[in-house]
């Protein structure tokens, strides 16, 4: 494909990056960046804004809507403001975020949300999440036993049953109890 087209079958795509940047990059999603209007990022990974304009020169961070120590929920919301006015305005547009658009990513949830309301249509582009990762780097493959998994807080706040005799991935273990990420006052 060749330049932006009006023709796509969504207003809006969120696309997952990947976790290793432009090595984790789908085909899939290299198409969707390329067949939309513009491009609106969340992704410091080096090289990733630079390869991204290779394939659609109309390329926008949204890095900058984050706030030092402040809670994310208004960047968040900013984001899918930004991403939702865009399409409303001169669609298709892409969400494209790093890791998966689904996991841990409270912007994709928002467009979600918002785009049935508008009347724009949103298809969510697969990409390699960090649980993906985590399980080559660790050798897991949970068909047998089973794998649970759960935030780090969320455990604690909502005394979330843990089995012994299953794995468990805690996600978010750095930033544990950091309500400052606002994760509990999202939803």
């Amino acid at each position: 494909m060749s330049g932006p087209t009006a023709e796509a079958p969504f207003d809006i795509a969120a696309v997952g990056l990947g976790v290793l940047g432009v090595h984790h990059l789908t085909r899939e999603a290299e198409a969707v960046v390329s067949r939309c209007r513009r491009v609106f990022t969340v992704d410091a990974t080096p090289g990733v804004e630079e390869y991204l304009r290779s394939l659609n020169p109309e390329v926008v961070s949204l890095l900058h809507l984050y706030e030092e120590r402040k809670p994310r929920l208004p960047s968040y919301q900013k984001m899918a403001a930004t991403v939702t006015a865009a399409a409303l305005e001169d669609p298709p547009v892409c969400f494209a975020t790093y890791g998966h658009p689904q996991v841990y990513r409270y912007p994709t949830t928002l467009l979600r949300r918002a785009a049935p309301l508008l009347g724009l249509r949103l298809e969510v582009i697969a990409g390699v999440s960090a649980l993906d990762t985590l399980l080559i780097d660790v050798g897991y493959d949970f068909s047998r036993d089973g794998l649970q998994m759960y935030d780090a807080t969320d455990v604690l706040l909502r005394r979330r049953p843990l089995h012994n005799d299953v794995a468990c991935v805690l996600w978010q273990t750095t930033t544990f109890a950091d309500l400052l990420l606002g994760n509990y006052r999202a939803e």
